[in-house]
């Protein structure tokens, strides 16, 4: 059985049929300054280059063995299409010193217009020529052609509330609104809701095998668990019934909402270590919805830190075997330090204890 078998029994909800829990990174990504370099992919080209995407996007799985492939890298694909500038860090980056892109001017779209109201933000009509999207779908090609049916290739899409409060409108500012005005949000999760859903199924059509939705945005840490349920709990149900789009990311604190997220259309979760897994499954097994559970590895205290191959162990063992993940993963992207040795520590771990039959 190969790791797109795998995969694609998890989401089936045909757990039982596989032969071991597979190290996967569904829709989180995987790139770290070591695999840049080995691989003649760095950062900034490999955010605007196919073949470099192509190639980052499968440096793990072809230098550890990770069971999948994963493009883009970075969080800003969405604020870039609805106008806002990116800044690649390029003058970072060439001092040595590798940071995720951002956006220059939050508020504020590259032509200066500031974003007042919904109306201000405009989804192009050609939506699959918009921004850096024909890069990441040949990227997606590329990557087709190379491992359809072995392993699984995922895309993601940045969830509106995540794209919104993070790079497109003043956080401060948006964030009062959750509490002052929440129809307004509504108003304006409402003008980019079809963002997601149509890039979803551009990616699908491009070869991947699935699309990650990440609306990390919403968790615990930024919203309470009504006003989860109250906004935004039905905008991403929305989103699983129109898209192609099979997973959710729920990074950040979410024990109180996982009950809400298995019920939202997504065939998996993927969670991080500020939500108890264990707890998560037994939300999971309540909601009697079949979603599938994966993450909760730290990526910056546990993944990050040298010489921690032994504690990479011992929580691969715990979740495995006392939540029963059906994925091992990390909750959220590598860090760009991230040693070679934990990525391998994960995966021996996983192939230790994840054994079915």
């Amino acid at each position: 059985m190969n790791s797109y078998e795998r995969m694609r029994l998890i989401l089936e909800g045909k757990k039982g049929e596989i032969d071991k829990i597979p190290c996967a990174c569904p829709g989180v990504g995987t790139y770290t300054e070591e695999l840049m370099t080995e691989f003649d992919a760095m950062w900034p080209e490999a955010h605007r280059e196919p073949e470099k995407m192509a190639r980052l996007g499968a440096a793990a799985h072809e230098k550890y063995g990770l069971e999948s492939v994963v493009v883009p890298f970075d969080a800003v694909v969405e604020a870039e299409i609805l106008g806002m500038a990116v800044d690649f860090r390029d003058k970072q980056i060439k001092k040595g010193k590798i940071l995720w892109p951002g956006v220059l001017r939050p508020g504020f779209t590259k032509d200066g217009i500031e974003i007042k109201e919904p109306e201000d933000l405009k989804i192009p009509e050609d939506l699959a020529n918009a921004g850096r999207i024909p890069v990441i779908t040949k990227a997606l090609e590329i990557l087709h052609e190379k491992y359809y049916g072995e392993v699984p290739i995922f895309a993601y899409t940045m969830g509106p509330f995540t794209t919104l409060i993070g790079y497109v409108m003043d956080t401060v500012q948006f964030m009062m609104m959750v509490r002052t005005d929440p129809d307004k949000v509504k108003e304006f999760y409402q003008a980019v809701i079809n963002l997601p859903i149509e890039l979803a199924k551009i990616y699908k059509e491009a070869g991947a095998d699935y699309v990650t939705f990440r609306e990390d945005g919403v968790c615990c840490d930024n919203v309470s668990p009504n006003d989860f349920v109250n906004l935004f709990k039905g905008f991403i149900t929305e989103i699983f019934e129109k898209s192609p789009a099979e997973i959710l990311t729920m990074s950040g604190t979410a024990g109180p909402i996982m009950k809400d997220c298995a019920e939202v259309g997504a065939k998996m979760v993927v969670i991080d270590e500020k939500t108890d897994a264990v707890k998560a499954r037994a939300d999971f097994d309540a909601a009697g919805t079949g979603v599938a559970l994966a993450g909760n590895l730290p990526t910056m205290t546990l993944l990050k830190r040298k010489g921690s191959e032994d504690k990479i162990d011992a929580w691969v063992k715990r979740i495995i075997e006392e939540a029963k993940i059906d994925v091992v993963s990390p909750g959220c992207d590598f860090f760009v330090k991230t040693p070679g040795a934990n990525i391998e520590a994960m995966i021996k771990a996983t192939e230790k204890y994840g054994r079915m039959k």
